[in-house]
């Protein structure tokens, strides 16, 4: 299973994707680096856990696909234990922005399934 979410670029990032400019990525670079979507996606990739990240790079074509990379930690609060747990964690980010419409869908990696409980 994956997470998917929406968000909403600015024109000045869209037409700087459909360049060949050497620096075309900067303006995505800096949308993506504080981007509530992308602490959205990671929330829910890990069950709502709160989670924050650093945006590492991205390799997005001029049609707008590709991807972006993010160090992230996950932080989980042991009630009974009176714990909290930062677990931390890599994640490559696909993304297809419509240079139409602004909208850029990014989609998590395959959420790995716990292995069960033996008897």
């Amino acid at each position: 299973m994956v997470e998917t979410t929406t968000l909403n670029l600015s024109n000045a990032c869209v037409e700087a994707l459909q360049t060949d400019n050497h620096d075309r990525l900067d303006l995505l670079d800096e949308e993506l680096k504080n981007h509530q979507g992308v602490v959205r996606l990671l929330s829910a990739y890990h069950d709502g856990a709160h989670t924050w990240y650093e945006y590492q790079s991205s390799d997005v074509d001029t049609d707008g696909n590709g991807s972006f990379e993010v160090n992230y930690t996950v932080e989980r609060y042991s009630g009974c234990k009176d714990v909290n747990l930062d677990e931390e964690h890599h994640m490559v980010i696909s993304i297809s922005v419509n240079l139409v419409t602004a909208e850029a869908t990014i989609t998590s990696e395959e959420k790995r399934q716990p292995e069960p409980d033996a008897y």
